[in-house]
């Protein structure tokens, strides 16, 4: 089986776990080619992991107010908001 590594862009979506989730998790879904890599819930919150391998992939589905790119570098994290 081979090792999981990080995707250079990751781009998380975090929403609140609510009336209208199944609406709000169709749209995050539909928004990127590809499926999250990562999903969790916890503590009314719920977030979608998508990975990317350039920075301008991972602006164009998800470009809004409270958006933010993370890079993972040589084992070190940068974050943009986008």
């Amino acid at each position: 089986m081979p090792e999981f590594t990080l995707p250079d862009f990751s781009v998380i979506v975090w929403v609140w776990d609510r009336e209208d989730f199944e609406e709000l998790k169709f749209e995050i879904l539909a928004a990127s080619s590809e499926p999250p890599f990562q999903n969790n819930k916890y503590q009314g919150m719920v977030d979608f992991h998508f990975g990317f391998e350039n920075f301008s992939d991972a602006l164009l589905p998800f470009r809004g107010p409270m958006v933010c790119a993370t890079e993972y570098l040589g084992g070190i994290e940068t974050q943009r908001w986008i």
